[in-house]
């Protein structure tokens, strides 16, 4: 089953009883408006009791609202459709079925090209569809297609927001013309707004933002193929009407097939021969962030956006909820040469960060993002050199580093539990440019002063999972052949990032020489954060 984005769902079931598959799923605009539909497909000639469990099982789901569709497999021989009479026992207890659920046939015409009803579309609301047509069948099948429309409101168009980058180049400009009045300016708060309004007021002028609306993608074929399936089209309704030409149509719908295959295979050939375009065909194929869909929460569907979002907040709070109250374990005192307690940096470090930023739009609360700062990195250096040292000088963060925009991503499993989506935190990228100053000099000082266990893999540089494993295979082929035991432990710590108490943190970076200005600006840069949901914050682009 194929659900279009921006159609709420939730699925409910997935089940097979020896050869007869069931998808039940409730679609839905809004938490009131709901209509479930279920899909059946039911082989020929199947056990009888095999039935009856079919029946007993879509008994549990009918409700009100419900629409049911598939292949039922109920020829001439067991239901006739048009006086709704049954000629075996499966039949009539399949009628007797439909009756206790108040179902009607919307199908009264062939959906096999032997004349026979196979397929049905029963719906217990006949409000809930308010269009129904059979079509011709897809590819090859001897079938043919059964397109009908619910009544649910229509999905809004997606729309996306960029910046035109046109006229960059008079943004960096105007940008470097003004820099000298950042020394009119004595706080950070207002070294900052002045930056952050400067370059907003050049961006709508000078980059402005542009909509665009996200159409869903059509395949494409060349016209020989079109004409062809055109064709088909024009056939299956010659068929339809006088109840000839089927040899034609199933001759047609063959070359079709064959058609499109050819015309798949030498498209996959020409991307497969190019390093480029098999990247760009990844790309575009590959999905990174799928719709939030139905979210449940204690036997409650949840369809509206901004109920998501509490929901969410509230999962996500969780993580930080249950800080200890007692003291943390001392710590056998560090060996170190000397302390860091300032960092040293000047304007060619920052310019080298960021000429080498992603080309990235995500932005934060002050709207910057790391195409503008790559973009402007010239203009732009002197502005952050000047923010960086008051910043770490004072101990004082400009308010918007310390917000965050949450986004909820899909870990596994069911995709209507809230628990199982982790946040992803979308910060200042000017901050994070100084977040990346800061990490240089503390890798320094850990590894000038050996503080860095040998034992760990990640998050440095030069080693990964595959050097680890290397390592730990080292020692246990060396293991076994001196016949010694190997035991293994595995740990995983749940929300291990987000759990780690500041406090202890800050005690440890202490207790590793981290101390003065650094300390400070690190010990501000943890407290008092808030978070926010983009959704509903326009200013997120």
């Amino acid at each position: 089953m194929l659900i279009k984005k921006g159609i709420s769902y939730k699925q409910l079931s997935s089940k097979k009883i020896l050869g007869i598959d069931i998808i039940a799923v409730d679609f839905s605009v809004t938490s009131k408006d709901k209509i479930r539909v279920i899909l059946v497909y039911r082989p020929p000639n199947i056990a009888s009791s095999f039935t009856y469990k079919l029946l007993k099982y879509l008994q549990s789901l009918c409700e009100n609202n419900v629409i049911l569709v598939g292949d039922f497999n109920f020829s001439a021989n067991n239901i006739n459709w048009d006086d709704n009479t049954a000629f075996t026992k499966c039949g009539k207890e399949f009628l007797e079925f439909i009756n206790n659920f108040k179902f009607s046939n919307i199908i009264t015409s062939p959906t096999h090209n032997k004349g026979s009803i196979l397929d049905l579309l029963l719906t217990n609301n006949p409000t809930s569809i308010c269009f129904s047509q059979i079509c011709a069948g897809l590819s090859t099948s001897d079938h043919f297609a059964i397109l009908f429309t619910l009544n649910l409101a229509k999905p809004k168009p997606q729309k996306i927001y960029y910046r035109d980058y046109s006229n960059l180049n008079l943004l960096n400009t105007y940008l470097i013309s003004h820099f000298n009045q950042i020394y009119e300016k004595f706080y950070i708060s207002d070294k900052y707004d002045y930056l952050i309004t400067l370059v907003s007021n050049l961006m709508e002028k000078y980059t402005p933002l542009r909509t665009a609306t996200l159409k869903p993608k059509s395949i494409y074929y060349p016209l020989h193929i079109r004409k062809l399936i055109k064709h088909k089209k024009k056939l299956f309704k010659e068929f339809k009407n006088s109840n000839f030409g089927l040899d034609e149509y199933i001759k047609v719908s063959k070359t079709i097939k064959h058609l499109i295959n050819s015309y798949k295979s030498q498209k996959i050939k020409s991307i497969v021969s190019n390093t480029n375009r098999i990247y760009k065909y990844m790309k575009n194929i590959s999905q990174k962030y799928s719709p939030i869909p139905c979210l449940e929460n204690n036997n409650i569907f949840i369809f509206d956006d901004k109920t998501k979002c509490n929901l969410f907040a509230s999962v996500f709070a969780r993580s930080f909820s249950n800080l200890p109250t007692f003291d943390p374990p001392e710590l056998t005192p560090c060996k170190f040469m000397h302390a860091l307690d300032d960092i040293e940096f000047n304007l060619l470090d920052i310019d080298n960060i960021l000429k080498n930023l992603p080309n990235n739009n995500c932005c934060a609360e002050d709207g910057i993002s790391y195409t503008l700062l790559k973009a402007c990195h010239s203009s732009i250096t002197p502005f952050l050199s000047d923010i960086f040292r008051l910043s770490l000088d004072t101990g004082i963060l400009p308010q918007p580093w310390k917000v965050s925009y949450i986004t909820p991503v899909f870990k596994k499993g069911d995709k209507n539990n809230p628990e199982n989506y982790r946040p992803i935190s979308i910060t200042s990228t000017i901050c994070r440019v100084l977040e990346r100053i800061i990490l240089n000099s503390l890798l320094i000082h850990l590894e000038e002063n050996n503080i860095i266990s040998q034992n760990q893999f990640g998050f440095l540089k030069k080693r990964s999972t595959t050097t680890q494993l290397i390592f730990t295979f080292s020692h246990w082929y060396k293991a076994v052949l001196e016949s010694k035991n190997i035991d293994c432990a595995y740990i995983d710590l749940k929300h291990a990032f987000d759990s780690v108490p500041v406090r202890f943190l800050l005690y440890k970076l202490f207790n590793i020489g981290i101390r003065g200005k650094l300390l400070n600006w690190i010990s501000s840069f943890l407290t008092d954060r808030t978070a926010k949901d983009p959704y509903w914050d326009p200013s997120y682009f």
